[in-house]
């Protein structure tokens, strides 16, 4: 029998459409020494970190709603929190290794000044794919620059700064590391419109979250599981729990991949694979997360700015009752009895997998036991809005 994982986010969207030739990350760590991290230890109820997002957009269709930030944020609360429904299919050959970042993001409630906010700002501009990495004048990036049409950041020690601009340079995304010396790469990630979010609509493999995922981690010290180097016997990750990797894998996982003789983790959120494939922190890269958030990024956890209160609007995905029984998903939508509403499971490229016709008592019954192990998304949609949740099959 199957197994099926639920839970919800929410999502308002406009349909995008973007190619699949984009890389991940190009995010270099050469200016660091790479070091073993061995049993960290450390003290903590509990790790939150204050977010600001800086909306550059010059089209309307970059300007993306507030809604695509917050199923980002549930993302990477999921991903830091090992909370991810898709962490049942680690293989169990690394289930011992698996650990828990403990990690929670939310919007800054207040800027530097100590004036409220929500921790977004929007910023039109003149300039088209302002998150290229190669827009860069006297040294200084365009996008992190308000007199070059970007935005400026808050202070970069006591807010992770998360810029959302458009890119032509092949790359979904780009973060600095701790302490690097370059005082003109201003702190902080990149990343394109594209990849904010929980995405039914973007058809693409990257449209469930994880390359902010991916680069937040190499904010955090992680590096790209083959190091900075392409071989078995050169550097690697700096971690002692994943293997040696021979170079990157792309596109989606495989059953098995091996080099450096052992089984290669290309299910690690430091991959370059596809989004659904991307499931895990190992215990070593916890606790190097953790020593550079308790040394060089100690100011950005200990800030208090994060906001107390829940900014999504009420979700009837979220309320309704969904339980899974026999291979079959069952929905029961009674709160709206007396709406219109469109019902539909999509697969993660976006395509419609099976539209669920109403009925007079609102309760549905979907047969999953035929369908390919993997993520799917049920959406709802009502009153010109969208809402989801993400459905792992087994």
């Amino acid at each position: 029998m199957k197994a099926c994982y639920i839970f919800f986010v929410f999502l308002s969207y406009n349909l995008m459409l973007f190619g699949q030739s984009m890389q991940r990350c190009n995010t270099s760590p050469l200016l660091l020494e790479s070091t073993n991290t061995k049993d960290f230890s450390y003290s903590r109820e509990g790790i939150e970190i204050p977010v600001v997002f800086h909306i550059v957009w010059n089209r309307p269709d970059q300007n993306i709603p507030d809604e695509y930030i917050f199923t980002q944020l549930d993302v990477l609360n999921e991903d830091y929190n090992a909370t991810n429904s898709d962490l049942s299919s680690l293989p169990s050959e690394f289930s011992k290794l698996q650990g828990n970042p403990g990690i929670s993001f939310c919007l800054a409630s207040q800027d530097p000044q100590g004036r409220p906010t929500n921790g977004i700002i929007r910023s039109n501009t003149s300039w088209a794919n302002i998150g290229s990495q190669r827009l860069v004048i006297e040294g200084k990036r365009r996008i992190k620059n308000t007199d070059l049409g970007g935005s400026d950041p808050w202070n970069t020690k006591r807010y992770l700064n998360i810029w959302v601009g458009a890119r032509m340079d092949g790359l979904l995304g780009d973060a600095t590391f701790p302490n690097e010396e370059d005082p003109n790469k201003i702190d902080g990630v990149v990343i394109g419109p594209q990849s904010v979010g929980l995405r039914p609509d973007f058809d693409s493999p990257f449209n469930l979250g994880r390359t902010l995922t991916h680069e937040i981690a190499h904010y955090l010290n992680l590096y790209h599981l083959s190091g900075t180097e392409t071989g078995c016997f050169t550097d690697d990750d700096g971690v002692d729990d994943t293997p040696k990797q021979f170079e990157e894998y792309f596109g989606p996982c495989t059953d098995r991949v091996e080099s450096c003789s052992s089984r290669d983790m290309d299910m690690n959120f430091m991959s370059f694979r596809d989004d659904a494939c991307l499931i895990f922190f190992t215990k070593g890269q916890v606790a190097r997360m953790t020593e550079s958030l308790f040394t060089d990024r100690f100011e950005l956890i200990s800030s208090n700015t994060c906001s107390t209160s829940n900014p999504l609007a009420p979700d009837p995905l979220k309320i309704a009752k969904i339980r899974t029984l026999d291979n079959q998903l069952e929905i029961s939508l009674v709160t709206l009895v007396n709406r219109e509403y469109d019902l539909e499971l999509y697969d993660i490229l976006g395509r419609s997998h099976t539209s669920i016709p109403s009925n007079i008592a609102h309760t549905y019954r979907l047969n999953y036991a035929d369908y390919p192990s993997g993520i799917y998304i049920l959406s709802l949609q009502v009153a010109g809005r969208q809402f989801i949740r993400k459905v792992y099959i087994d």
